[in-house]
């Protein structure tokens, strides 16, 4: 919960439902976790009134189309057929707050220890940076580099 993820979709169909996180407070997300209590295939009006507030998005994905999914972004999926995919869910400077907050929620008190002790995660800016090949990227030892 709280990370950012893409699919590559290799095979198969699949019928996402989105809600922009600017509707959050017309959502109903469960209080004690990232999951939301309306089914968006079926939503009950009656029971989740605000949720007709919320402004639903729907696509289908096809084979090779990628779809990326904002953390924290209400979202709902299924399948249409049997799939193939690869996929990621990662952290970075776009969500990593939301990610240690969901962190606390759960009580995963050593993964928010290591994002935030200053050392085990390396985090900043650097004035120095530069475009990079991917091999170059995956190669640096990011712990010994300074950040601003």
């Amino acid at each position: 919960a709280g990370t950012n993820f893409w699919l590559y979709l290799l095979s198969g169909r699949k019928e996402w439902r989105f809600y922009s996180r600017r509707d959050l407070v017309n959502t109903y997300q469960f209080p004690a976790g990232a999951h939301f209590l309306p089914d968006v295939f079926a939503p009950n009006f009656s029971k989740f009134p605000l949720l007709r507030h919320a402004e639903m998005y729907v696509g289908i994905q096809e084979p090779g189309e990628l779809v990326f999914i904002p953390a924290g972004n209400p979202h709902g999926v299924r399948n249409l057929d049997n799939i193939h995919g690869v996929s990621m869910n990662y952290v970075d400077s776009s969500n990593m707050w939301i990610y240690l907050w969901h962190m606390l929620e759960s009580n995963t008190w050593r993964t928010f220890e290591m994002f935030t002790d200053g050392s085990t995660f390396p985090h900043g800016i650097r004035s120095g940076q530069r475009p990079m090949a991917f091999g170059e990227w995956k190669s640096t030892y990011w712990k010994e580099l300074t950040y601003d």
